[in-house]
This record gives structure tokens, C-alpha cells and sequence, in this order.
């Protein structure tokens, strides 16, 4: 959160984050999601690298996941969960 404070700082054109929801409690991730929207509506772009499916497709406009360097579906994030590859890959 607090570099995420640091780079709005700067009034970056584009928000690059990795991984923000990992090992936050479910009240702070909606807090969190809350606060990407609130970003997104100030006109700057956020581009999350997540393996967590459901709070990516939270955010979300558009989705690419990745297997191994792939792009496996891109799209709609109400699309992602009917994907059976998707989904086939997520599980393992």
C-alpha cells in the first residue's frame, strides 16, 4: 500500500502491480479493489499481474491469462469462468 502511495506520487500515466492481493485479508482486498476503481476513474491505467482469478476478474476490464508464455484467453472477465481450458489450467 505504501508503494502504491509512492508511485501515485508521481502521477504516473499507468499503475504496474504484481501480485497486490497476495496475503491480505478478504476485508482489505475489497478496501483494496475499491481503491484500484478509485485510481482507474482519475484516468490513470492499472495493469495487475494476479493468480487469483476471481479478485482479478473483480477489477478487472479486460482479461489475458497466461500458461507458460501463452495467452490461453483473452477477454471479457465475465468470460474468463466459462473457458473450460481456463479453468482446466487453473486447477491443474
Amino acid at each position: 500500500m505504501v508503494a502504491i502511495t509512492r508511485a501515485m506520487s508521481l502521477a504516473p500515466s499507468i499503475l504496474l502491480l504484481d501480485e497486490p492481493f497476495e496475503g491480505l485479508a478478504p476485508v482489505v482486498v475489497t478496501r483494496f479493489i475499491d481503491a484500484v476503481r478509485t485510481i482507474k476513474a482519475m484516468g490513470i491505467s492499472v495493469l495487475i499481474a494476479e493468480s487469483n482469478l476471481v479478485n482479478a476478474t473483480r477489477v478487472c476490464d479486460r482479461i489475458y491469462a497466461i500458461d507458460r508464455g501463452e495467452i490461453i484467453f483473452e477477454g471479457n472477465p465475465r468470460d474468463v469462468f466459462s473457458n473450460e481450458e481456463v479453468m482446466r489450467t487453473i486447477r491443474g
